[in-house]
């Protein structure tokens, strides 16, 4: 049996007694199938947000849940980051013995963790974490402390009084967030029937599938799947559509200049003329703020984890729009969010939309914009006129412009 049978083996394994729709186990078991992802499973009460957390860990990294202390964080405000991420020796402290000061917890070094209630954490706490998944390490009194290769779990309740938004900056270092909703009736009934006058957790009735070492092994085997150019040109574009393709008149002392804007780097106030704009109803205008570019690797990571689910060596465009709604859902503030269920929802209908009338533009420009590149003038009129349809394409048109100095 190989790797890959294995491990649907343990899919199936968790499946049996954690009911969800099928692409939600898609996203979620194509982010297990890279390393160093972490994944937010969101959702109201009794969702099996907690549940799926530790029966991965139980069926995929058996030689971890075995352990007598296991990597999970119940976080609440009141925890400090030595209740959260070190063993603290007092008799050490005493000594002045910085070297044996502190050891890490489990959550530190393990290949999986999870945080628990992870929007009730701290500031200290949330600035750890941030450390720790986004460079994989924490450091004390100038000592490093390295993780392991890990997938990592998060899950929050937006609902819950206690929770409270995490800062950006954390919430950027999640890759996929994974909207966990309630089960249809005839699941919900069939959990019921299965569960009633039974105390013991689901859990406990999982058996385990593989080790950490065993995904090890996953995550070699996705390193090598391919991820080719027409998808990384498709993230350009997306990541193009969210930028503004207008110029604005700046004031000056007796005149004004006209600039482009980059929408991450506004400041006191300023606000696009969105609906004064040509491309009023595309991306761009649906939203009221974007952030960098670090959710296009994270689109890129699940979209080879869905090739690799497939047994496809070769990652395509159809799993890059797969992963956009989970890699941005919490990675964008909408304009009107008043007029959707959540942000997902909005991403779910938006972007195959978007995909269908923007498509043929995109994939005619980015020949174009190739041969613009190489002196090809004709090429270059033939971006402009693409350009001013789309504004993805005007961007790219800038760029190319400017590369060739004009």
């Amino acid at each position: 049996m190989s790797l890959r049978e294995v491990f649907l083996e343990g899919l199936g394994e968790l499946a049996s007694s954690i009911h969800l729709p099928a692409e939600t186990w898609r996203a979620y078991a194509a982010s297990m199938a890279t390393p160093n992802t972490v994944v937010e499973l969101t959702g109201t009460y009794g969702v099996a947000k907690t549940t799926l957390a530790l029966g991965t860990m139980k069926v995929f990294f058996g030689d971890v849940y075995s352990q007598p202390v296991r990597p999970i964080v119940r976080l609440r405000e009141t925890l400090t980051e030595f209740d959260v991420f070190w063993y603290l020796s007092v008799r050490a402290m005493m000594s002045d013995d910085e070297e044996r000061e502190v050891r890490p917890r489990p959550i530190v070094t393990s290949p999986f963790k999870f945080f628990n209630e992870a929007r009730r954490g701290s500031p200290r706490v949330y600035q750890l974490m941030l450390s720790l998944l986004s460079e994989g390490e924490l450091e004390y009194r100038g000592r490093t402390y390295r993780s392991e290769p890990f997938f990592c779990v998060l899950d929050s309740n937006p609902r819950d009084a206690a929770s409270h938004e995490m800062p950006k900056a954390l919430a950027d270092r999640v890759d996929a967030r994974i909207p966990v909703g309630v089960p249809d009736p005839l699941t919900a009934a069939g959990v019921v029937s299965e569960r009633a006058g039974r105390w013991r957790s689901p859990v406990d009735g999982l058996e385990t599938v593989m080790e950490s070492a065993d995904m090890k092994r996953v995550w070699a085997e996705t390193s090598a799947v391919e991820f080719p150019e027409q998808c990384a040109l498709l993230l350009s574009f997306v990541h193009a559509a969210l930028q503004c393709a207008r110029r604005y008149t700046v004031p000056l002392w007796a005149a004004g200049e006209e600039v482009e804007v980059d929408r991450t780097l506004t400041e006191g106030g300023f606000q696009l003329l969105c609906d004064q704009c040509g491309f009023k109803g595309s991306l761009c205008s649906r939203v009221a703020e974007v952030w960098g570019i670090r959710w296009m690797i994270s689109a890129a990571r699940l979209a080879v984890g869905m090739a690799w689910l497939d047994g496809r060596g070769r990652a395509s465009l159809r799993d890059v729009a797969a992963a956009l709604p989970y890699v941005l859902n919490h990675r964008l503030v909408l304009r009107d969010g008043a007029a959707y269920p959540n942000t997902f929802t909005f991403l779910r209908l938006y972007i195959p939309a978007m995909l269908r009338v923007s498509g043929q533009n995109w994939a005619e420009a980015a020949v174009l914009a190739a041969r613009a590149l190489s002196g090809d003038e004709e090429a270059l009129d033939g971006l402009a006129s693409v350009a001013s349809r789309d504004p993805a394409v005007a961007l790219l048109a800038s760029a190319v412009r400017r590369r060739l100095g004009g």
